[in-house]
């Protein structure tokens, strides 16, 4: 099978029009490069990625050489410094030409660095936007926990159509969740990894409820029981902090619960929570179960428990399989045989899960609802002065 093709160009102090230059140059000698076939200049999006430290700049990079052929965009990753006393603008650039097929002709795409170092860093936003390719979407990736309130933040989110994080890396999952539940209210969308992660634990949840004769239930929930892998150290907490707050949002939004207790800071060990179901108290039981290291910070396992009237007692439970693959789910109704299947939980790779957000544009109302429900189920509150 024939290799990519990829034209490169580096260099350091350069201003935006020498990087302009040099990328026509590496499409005429791409163009130049192919025997038979001149290959097509194709962008989907434009994506901005914000790298904080260096190290993380080239782990982004090995991640998205893995989209090129699936979704060619102009791609830019920034780093900023402010500590050296130099202003300057480093650049590398390179254009990559998918291998010629039977059925397509050769796609190219394209890919910037930018280091801006010394006052240049507080301006990223002026780096950024003459780099931009006109009217087609752009996506602004912000790794970790977007720094809300910075200026440094929000020039860049002005020019972005969508906003994609990874709720599971913030630092605060609930001051997190509450900055973006705000967010929300403006003209960007937000696409979530984690969000995308629980999806099919969300789709088989709603399975439970489904039909004229369990959607009692849902009005009728008596307790609900979640449960995630024990050990790893504060990343492992952080995405089991933010995936309780995503599910109780989710289940606030689909169940109309209020939080009366709340989470305030990371889950760290068993807790007990509650919600409120009209004049009804719901305990919410979190607990670490020990399933390895594979399993630390995961959902393994959510339980509820229902009742309504004329209706037997009902159990409904989501247990993950040891191998993390599957999900094991069983209904039991009282006095009635038990209900029990395997299906696959459709675990993808960053990269998977990034292919699909980038596909995806526009407001979520559901992931919106429940991540405001969320930030209440964190205790934060959106607040004005009396």
């Amino acid at each position: 099978m024939s290799q990519p093709v990829v034209i490169e160009w580096n260099a350091t102090d350069v201003d935006l029009a020498t990087v302009e230059r040099n990328m026509a140059a590496l499409w005429k000698q791409l163009a130049d490069a192919q025997d038979r076939v001149c290959p097509v200049r194709t962008h989907i999006f434009n994506l901005v990625v914000y790298a904080g430290k260096h190290e993380e700049a080239q782990r982004i990079e090995h991640a998205l050489s893995q989209l090129e052929d699936r979704q060619p965009s102009r791609t830019i990753i920034l780093h900023g410094d402010r500590t050296p006393d130099r202003m300057s603008i480093d650049a590398a650039a390179s254009v990559v030409c998918s291998p010629v097929s039977a059925d397509r002709a050769p796609r190219g795409c394209e890919r910037l660095s930018i280091c801006a170092w010394g006052r240049a860093a507080d301006h990223l936003d002026s780096v950024v936007i003459p780099l931009l390719i006109p009217e087609i979407r752009t996506y602004l990736w912000w790794p970790g926990q977007p720094p809300f309130g910075y200026r440094s933040f929000h020039r860049l989110l002005a020019f972005a159509d969508q906003l994609v994080v990874d709720s599971a890396q913030f630092e605060s999952p609930g001051d997190g969740l509450s900055d973006i539940a705000r967010l929300s209210s403006g003209a960007q969308g937000v696409n979530d990894f984690h969000w995308a992660r629980l999806a099919t634990w969300r789709e088989i949840i709603s399975q439970f409820f489904d039909g004229a004769h369990n959607v009692a239930y849902a009005r009728n929930v008596q307790s609900l029981s979640l449960h995630f892998g024990a050990g790893g150290g504060e990343l492992h907490r952080r995405s089991a902090t933010a995936g309780l707050l995503l599910l109780l949002g989710w289940a606030g939004h689909a169940f109309h619960w209020e939080p009366e207790t709340t989470l305030e800071g990371l889950l760290e060990s068993n807790l007990e929570l509650t919600a409120i179901q009209g004049n009804r108290l719901i305990p919410i039981h979190i607990r670490f179960d020990d399933h390895g290291e594979k399993a630390a910070g995961r959902l393994m396992l959510v339980e509820i428990d229902a009742s309504a009237p004329g209706l037997s007692n009902a159990r409904f439970t989501v247990q993950r399989t040891e191998d993390m693959q599957n999900a094991r789910i069983s209904e039991a109704l009282k006095n009635q045989p038990t209900h029990e299947r395997v299906v696959p939980l459709a675990l993808r790779s960053d990269v998977e899960v990034l292919i699909d957000e980038l596909e995806t544009t526009g407001h979520d109302a559901i992931y919106e609802s429940s991540v405001a429900q969320a930030s209440r189920f964190a205790g934060r509150v959106i607040w004005t002065p009396a």
